[in-house]
């Protein structure tokens, strides 16, 4: 059986099923549908459900440095004839944009799904097309750093599929890019995981691609050997494979490259090692590289 540490770390790794709210439509408003989520809806006129009665409603848009962007521009209701009345109060508001994050671990931004506006209902709304303060956003050209931060955009929203299309466009460009400080991009745990290469085998796993993943990580080693973030990634891929003694060389050749007595990354492969061989009913080196993984741990005691 795996122990805590290993199952603690594939954790950020790790898909997260999202549940569809169960969502209640006026019921003279047949056009109205809650159905999408808003990574589908860039650069689109879009409805949030609101409180039920009053429905907010603006534009969706990617913010390269931040993410999945919602700009609120009014709100409108529905009268009991089915037609959308504006809310007059809101002509006069200046409504802050607000950062779109609707997967794991919350719905705390943003209701999860939204309603794309029709033409039609766009009209009634007193809106059309793409609004003026958004072109600045859409002024890059297919660079190796806009695909880099557009894949890392929808990588956090666990788009994976889409993820792996910019990522390859990067990579094509740049297969050594170090990447680009994106706001959605948050470092977990004791690895680095920037830089396209790790980027591009992340979504890779998480698209049922391990091959192409192996492929990636084996070309990042080669050219850059001292990487740590790299076996650390392989490892786990061949662990998830079942192939342990590969799993346990890789580990071992990343264990090899720290030179400190005690960190956290140490400890982490040698109970990954240590895990492998439990896999492999080998207890004598279970139970060593067990000892092993408590003697480089910096804080001994301590479950992470």
């Amino acid at each position: 059986m795996k122990i805590l540490i290993t199952l603690l770390f594939l954790l950020p790794f790790l898909g997260l099923a999202q549940t569809k709210p169960q969502v209640k439509v006026a019921a003279n408003d047949t056009t109205l549908k809650f159905n999408k989520l808003p990574m589908f809806c860039e650069r689109q006129w879009v409805a949030e459900y609101g409180n039920g009665k009053e429905h907010p409603f603006g534009y969706m848009y990617v913010d390269g440095s931040e993410g999945i962007m919602f700009q609120q521009v009014g709100s409108f209701s529905i009268s009991k004839a089915g037609k959308y009345l504006l809310n007059k109060a809101d002509q006069k508001r200046k409504f802050s944009r607000r950062r779109i994050k609707t997967s794991y671990p919350s719905y705390t931004i943003i209701p999860p799904y939204v309603a794309v506006l029709s033409v039609k209902q766009a009209k009634v709304l007193k809106i059309k097309g793409d609004p003026k303060w958004v072109k600045p956003y859409y002024t890059y050209t297919d660079t190796v750093e806009h695909n880099y931060r557009w894949g890392v955009i929808y990588s956090d929203e666990q788009c994976f599929s889409w993820a792996v299309k910019f990522y390859e466009k990067s990579y094509r460009l740049d297969p050594h890019y170090a990447g680009v400080k994106v706001l959605a991009d948050e470092q977990r745990g004791f690895f680095n995981d920037r830089g396209i290469e790790f980027k591009l085998a992340e979504a890779y796993v998480r698209s049922d691609k391990q091959t192409q993943a192996i492929a990636v990580l084996t070309a990042a080693i080669t050219y850059n050997p001292s990487n740590l973030s790299f076996y650390m990634k392989l490892g786990l891929i061949y662990d998830s494979k079942k192939e342990w003694s590969t799993a346990i060389d890789i580990y071992k050749q990343g264990l090899a490259l720290i030179n400190e007595d005690k960190t956290y990354q140490k400890s982490w492969f040698a109970g990954c090692i240590s895990n492998m061989y439990g896999e492999l009913k080998n207890e004598a080196e279970k139970k060593y590289w067990r000892a092993k993984c408590d003697e480089y741990n910096p804080t001994p005691g301590v479950l992470y």
